[in-house]
């Protein structure tokens, strides 16, 4: 059983690894996501909003800390801007590639099929 920081992976069926501000989801605490990111922030944005990210764990999409066959889905949202500046409002809230970004973004990508449980997918195919 995988535990960080007291978030039991086991209760969580779902894999955000790129979370940032949770943006991508309508509900920003579903108990079934594990959110992770390689950052924490709590600023407030040049138009007054305030942007936080805030994962359940912090740690880099390239180096995933759990097992195989460990979710049912992965939401894969990296970084994917190419230009912007370290401290503005895109870079903050998207995140920022660096230069070398292309064997960045493959190591991610290798990191995810092992990591989806293959039965539980069978499973539900023959309902």
């Amino acid at each position: 059983m995988c535990l960080f920081k007291g978030v039991n992976t086991l209760d969580k069926k779902i894999l955000d690894p790129c979370c940032g501000s949770r943006m991508w989801h309508f509900n920003k605490n579903n108990p079934n996501v594990l959110f992770m990111d390689n950052r924490k922030l709590d600023t407030e944005l040049c138009d007054g909003r305030k942007l936080i990210i805030s994962p359940d764990i912090c740690s880099d999409f390239t180096k995933m800390p759990f097992d195989n066959e460990s979710f049912y889905l992965i939401v894969f949202d990296p970084p994917h801007l190419k230009y912007a500046g370290d401290t503005s409002f895109l870079a903050q809230k998207y995140g920022k590639l660096p230069k070398d970004w292309k064997p960045l973004i493959s190591k991610g990508f290798s990191q995810l099929p092992p990591l989806i449980e293959v039965a539980a997918c069978k499973s539900e195919l023959h309902r």
